[in-house]
């Protein structure tokens, strides 16, 4: 049996109003959500003390692309049931906004600010990755944050390593294309 574009809009409305209603009765003020208020702001602080303010637009830059990209790849996952977020910071965002818009960005731009050739960046991300995958998500279960569905954390492993991989190769052809437009 089909259904109508009215129907899921109704469908919609309504989870949108049971998702409010839940983060207000089980979200917020709880230890979690502090908890996440708290990485935020301590990441913040973090990144804006020890970025290389020289290099800074170019840092901003690889971290917003790791923040698109974490949080395009985040909403597929939630959209198909793969996994979810019980408690989060705020009511309006579907993913977790401590991880996408906060901590990843922030960890991967300090890497990527630490460690600019290469090798080293290859073989620090590949241990920064299996921290995300195997102990950050597996303690967010624990704390009640994320939950997996039809997901393993071992799967994200590669998914942490392309991400910074292939951002770091387009920030380089970006300031490459910047130096031969120079003023030359």
């Amino acid at each position: 049996m089909a259904i109508t574009w009215d129907e899921l809009t109704v469908q919609r409305k309504q989870l949108a109003d049971n998702l409010l209603k839940f983060w207000l009765n089980e979200n917020v003020f709880t230890t979690q959500w502090w908890f996440i208020l708290f990485t935020v702001i301590i990441g913040f602080a973090i990144f804006c003390k020890l970025v290389d303010k020289k290099r800074i637009m170019e840092i901003i830059t690889y971290g917003l692309m790791v923040m698109l990209v974490g949080t395009l790849l985040d909403l597929t996952g939630v959209s198909f049931v793969l996994w979810g977020y019980p408690n989060k910071l705020l009511p309006v965002l579907p993913s977790l906004f401590t991880v996408h818009l906060s901590s990843l960005p922030i960890l991967m731009m300090l890497h990527y600010q630490y460690f600019s050739d290469w090798k080293r960046f290859t073989w620090t991300l590949i241990i920064l990755s299996a921290i995300f995958s195997l102990i950050f998500e597996p303690f967010y279960v624990w704390a009640g944050i994320y939950e997996e569905h039809n997901w393993k954390y071992f799967y994200s492993f590669p998914v942490y390593i392309a991400i910074g991989l292939s951002l770091k190769w387009v920030i380089a052809k970006i300031k490459s294309i910047q130096t031969n437009h120079s003023g030359v």
